[in-house]
């Protein structure tokens, strides 16, 4: 409801409409399969780790799903009736769309911000995140949320040693899903190689 119908990019990986959400979910899924194994632990103390590595994989979900969350700041989209462009920090893109009568928006209504990318938006991904979590997903995640939400702003090496080591595995396990998933993308959209003649069929066979 949040991203609704909109890409992850323009031109690059995943700039279909539906995109953001697609992406998305290949990410979240990724990063908690790469976590749900047995080498990620919380604590030595398995009464510990029992108890606090279900909430840290949730944990891993949520942050693989919200990853690109701050996507939304790079668009404008505006819909007819009334010209007043959404506003991703007031409501989700499908309330937006179902005020303007319609149950998406639509390619033609999309404007990319130039320079997106560059203003530091990343940061801001904790903040939306809380836009689109439940009371009771934030109740379960409880002191975990604000350490998860550093993890988007963790960006030089210092920062990220100051995360704690569940946090630091899961910034490691969604980066690894991102790339791979937006490489996959990019290579789908490549042109198919060109077939090498084999320089004997041209060749005049001598009777």
């Amino acid at each position: 409801l949040y991203v609704l119908d909109l890409p992850a990019s323009e031109k690059d990986h995943h700039s279909h409409p539906f995109a953001l959400l697609e992406h998305s979910l290949e990410v979240a899924y990724g990063t908690l399969s790469a976590l749900s194994g047995s080498a990620f632990r919380i604590s030595q103390d398995p009464i510990a780790d029992h108890r606090e590595r279900p909430a840290w994989i949730y944990g891993a979900f949520i942050v693989g799903l919200g990853h690109d969350l701050a996507k939304a700041l790079d668009y404008h989209v505006t819909l007819p009736k009334g010209g007043i462009p959404w506003d991703p920090l007031r409501e989700p893109l499908a309330a937006y769309a179902l005020r303007h009568g319609r149950k998406d928006t639509g390619r033609e209504f999309w404007t990319f911000r130039s320079g997106r990318g560059l203003a530091g938006q990343v940061a801001r991904t904790g903040e939306i995140l809380r836009l689109i979590l439940t009371p009771t997903a934030c109740a379960y995640l409880a002191g975990r949320l604000p350490v998860l939400e550093r993890i988007y702003a963790s960006r030089t090496k210092p920062e990220l040693l100051l995360l704690p080591e569940p946090a630091r595995a899961i910034k490691t396990a969604y980066g690894i899903v991102d790339r791979e998933t937006s490489l996959d993308e990019k290579l789908k959209k490549l042109p198919p190689a060109a077939e090498v003649a084999d320089p004997e069929d041209d060749a005049e066979v001598d009777a």
